[in-house]
Formats: structure tokens, sequence, C-alpha cells
């Protein structure tokens, strides 16, 4: 059992990490490949639709509520980041299913196994921009690499097609390699941390006490917009079951109600032509 890290030092943090470091390397390497796999796959559907990538700014944008719902572009873009990104970062199992996004603003989500915990912190969000712009032109190389060559697979990396001028854009990330074996910090490069706590700095400044209340509002009113496009109206999701039900207990009778009608009405045209014998 560990103990609570809430009272540890830098003494005891920097023990334990060089203690442990074998297991924490791995786990963020892990962390890092499935967080990047899930996000590609969203961001492969995005362009297939006829979409065009997001940009770093745009995405950071999301991450610091800097968003102008009024703005079509934009408004996508955050639905984009609050529907698919942020769970692809945590994980749905996580808890940013249905049962959440459609109740819940970002800033009020709590983990699923402690509600007192916020499921999405300011560097669980940095994560997730520094891990898109890590891959964001690799992501667009391998969707123009399948319009070129349709019905094909993007080839996997091999010593033979490494340095291919037309595959090459689609093995590098601006601050991993895939080849680096299990490295510190997730495989980062210095720059991309040098990033990470640059998005981590702007995130912290944009939630901030006094701008809190424009996050708030940014969130609240994309909830309301994301709902109705749902047909929402429940406020919670037991709330939603529950009337589920009760829509599927009315459609039942009533069909019972109509299959009685139907039964009574057959009834009575055979009663009518016994009377015309």
């Amino acid at each position: 059992m560990l103990p609570n890290a809430s009272t540890w030092n830098a003494v005891t943090v920097q023990s334990y990490v060089f203690a442990y470091k074998g297991v924490i390397k791995k786990a963020l390497n892990d962390k890092r490949s499935y967080a990047q796999s899930e996000m590609r796959v969203v961001f492969e559907k995005w362009q297939q639709e006829g979409n065009a990538m997001p940009t770093v700014d745009e995405i950071l944008r999301c991450a610091t509520r800097a968003v102008d719902l009024s703005d079509g572009h934009m408004k996508e873009i955050f639905e984009l980041y609050w529907d698919q990104f942020l769970g692809k970062v945590v994980g749905v199992s996580d808890g940013w299913g249905n049962n959440m996004k459609l109740y819940s603003t970002i800033m009020k989500a709590t983990h699923p196994e402690d509600a007192s915990k916020r499921l999405f912190t300011n560097s669980t969000e940095a994560f997730g921009v520094v891990l898109f712009e890590n891959c964001c032109d690799k992501w667009i190389a391998h969707h123009e690499w399948r319009l070129r060559h349709p019905g094909h697979q993007v080839p996997v990396k091999t010593k033979q097609n490494k340095d291919d001028p037309e595959l090459k854009p689609c093995f590098e990330a601006r601050y991993t390699e895939s080849d680096a074996g299990q490295q510190t910090y997730g495989s980062f490069s210095p720059e991309g941390l040098a990033w990470y706590n640059d998005f981590l700095d702007q995130i912290r400044t944009s939630h901030r006490d006094d701008n809190i209340g424009n996050v708030h509002q940014v969130e609240e009113t994309f909830l309301e917009m994301y709902r109705e496009s749902h047909g929402i109206n429940a406020r919670s999701a037991a709330e939603e079951r529950r009337n589920k039900r009760s829509r599927c207990m009315i459609a039942a009778a009533f069909t019972h109600q109509r299959e009685d009608e139907m039964a009574q009405q057959l009834q009575d045209g055979a009663s009518d032509d016994e009377d015309w014998s």
C-alpha cells in the first residue's frame, strides 16, 4: 500500500521515482501510446468526413475555454474536443461516457471511483494538447497517403522503408520516436516536455479564480447546446433512464391498445360476414 501522495514532499517523491522508475517509465509510455492510438482513430474519422485537421492553437483554445460558441467552426472544434477528444485522454472507461458528458461540464466532472476528485485536471488537458501537437502532422500525412493509395493501409515502419520520402512523414512525431524504446517521461523529448509545461501554464492561467466564471459560462452554454442536439431534457443520467422506461411503458400500452382495437375490428368484420351469409 502506497502512502497518501498528498503528504509527500519533494524528497519523498524523488525517492519513490528512483525506486520505481522502471514501473513509472512503462506506465508513462503505455499511457501515451494508448491515448495517441485512441486519438488517431478520432482524427482519422474526422478527416475522412471531409474536415480539416484542427490546429494546435484551436485545441489549446478549447483547453483554455477561449472559445466563441457563436463561431460555427470553433463550436464544431469544441464539440469534437468535448465529445471525443477528452474521453481518449482519460479513457471512456474512466468516466467520460454519455452518462457524464451529457449531464456535466468538464470542470465539474468527477472521477467515477472518487467523487472528491476532478476527472479532468489542468495537467490532463495539457497532456492532451501536447499529445495532439506531437502527432497531428503525422495523422495528416496518414490521411493524405491513403487518399493517394485508396484501399490500402499505411505500411508499418521498417528498416527498409523508414527513410522513404513519401512514408517518412507518416512515421515521424514531433517529440517522440516510435523506435526509441521505453524512455523517461513517456519518451518525450526535452522540447516536448517544455511545450507540455507551457501548455499547462496557459491552462492554469485561464482556469484561475479571476477567470473561472468565463470558463464555467462557456462550458454551461455549450452543455445546453450539446444536450439539445441529443434531445436530452433530463438533468441526470438516472432521470433520463427513468424517462426512457416511462416512454417504453407508454409505447407498450399504446401498442397493446392498438392490437386490442384491431382484434375487435377483425371480430366485428367476421360478424358482419356471418350476417350476410
